[in-house]
Order: structure tokens, then sequence, then C-alpha cells
């Protein structure tokens, strides 16, 4: 919707009166498609954000069992945080200084998936092949890209628009990434779990170990 990227503050662009009903779709629908693009990318946001914690942590990511394996997770912490910040979605700020609001995005979901899908397969050495961000995200992005439904379902909303509406319902909570992906979230059985991962308060992008 093109009321998606007006400015609120400025006022510029809020004379709907001559403009087509789809620029504003009607009875709740317009604000649940908002609500759920806020979604949708604070979720994106939370996966990069849940990789460069952990890279950042104590914890050890590396499992190769080497004397170079702390270096292995610097190496891939600071390579990481390098394409983020090229790439555009990743800024960092000092919180000593005036902190300045980041820019809206106004892209696309495929877009901004792409783009996160471009990470290399950085490796330290050859001793640790398959270390590192790319393995980890990139089953998480394609699964979120290929098999979610994020639109509203019509026979779901028409039946129980409580139950189904993101804006009016969120799941909240906590969400951690089950061991297997799901195959789809297509069907309308799937719509709840769905939306418990995107209306989630927290997200845990590392599945619980089996």
């Amino acid at each position: 919707s093109e009321r998606w990227l007006r400015d609120p503050a400025s006022g510029a662009g809020n004379d709907l009166d001559d403009v087509p009903a789809w620029y504003m779709l009607p009875r709740g629908v317009e604000e649940e498609l908002i609500a759920r693009r806020q979604y949708v990318l604070h979720t994106v946001s939370s996966i990069q954000s849940h990789f460069v914690a952990l890279y950042s942590s104590k914890e050890l990511q590396c499992k190769k069992g080497y004397a170079n394996s702390k270096d292995c997770d610097s190496f891939h912490l600071g390579e990481m945080v390098r394409f983020f910040i090229r790439k555009g979605t990743l800024q960092i700020q000092s919180i000593y200084a005036e902190n300045q609001e980041p820019e809206n995005y106004v892209g696309n979901f495929s877009e901004l998936v792409n783009r996160l899908l471009e990470c290399p397969s950085y490796q330290l050495d050859q001793s640790h092949a398959h270390c590192g961000v790319r393995q980890r995200m990139t089953p998480i992005l394609f699964s979120l890209w290929f098999k979610g439904q994020v639109g509203i379902c019509l026979e779901c909303w028409n039946k129980d628009r409580m139950s189904e509406s993101w804006l009016d319902n969120p799941m909240g909570g906590k969400w951690t990434l089950p061991g297997d992906l799901p195959k789809s979230w297509q069907k309308c059985g799937q719509h709840q779990a769905l939306k418990a991962m995107y209306t989630a308060e927290e997200r845990n992008w590392t599945p619980p170990l089996s």
C-alpha cells in the first residue's frame, strides 16, 4: 500500500480523498497488513542479531575442538558484522552519543532475504570448513522465504478474525526454533505456529540439542 510509505509526522500525503480504494484497504485489513510487515521485518532483524550475539558471547561456537577455535569465532564475528553493515542491514551506534532512529526499510521481503543469503562461506583456514553463520542462517532464511504464509488467509480471516489477526491477538512470549524446520507453513492448520514465531517478543534461532 502507498500509505505505508507516507510520513505521518509531516502530514504529507495524508489526503486520501482522490486515491483508489486499494490505497487504504477497509475493514481493518490495511492495519493488519502494516502490522504483519513490521513483524516480518523484526523477525528477519532478530536472525542477524541472534548470531551476532552468539559469536560475541563466551560460548564457543566453533565445534572443531582445535586450539584456534576461539580465533575461528572471532574471525567469523568480524566478517559477519562487516557483511551485515556492508549490506545495510546492521548499524552500530555508541551508547554514549545521541542515538538516531534508523530509517524505515521500504523494500520488499524478498530483497531483504536475498541480501542476507549473499553471506559468503568465510573460513579461517582449511581445518575450519563449514564453520560460521552461513551454514546456520541459510536454512532459516530459505524456510521463511519459500514456506511462510505471511499474508492474510481469507478462509481463516473470515472464519475467526481474532484468532487469525497478528495485530489484535499477537502470541508474544518466547519462541525457539524447532529441531526440524517445517516443510511448509501454508496450510490453515499451521498459521498459528507461524504467527507464534513472527509475533513472539523473543526468538531463539538455535534449535535445542536432540
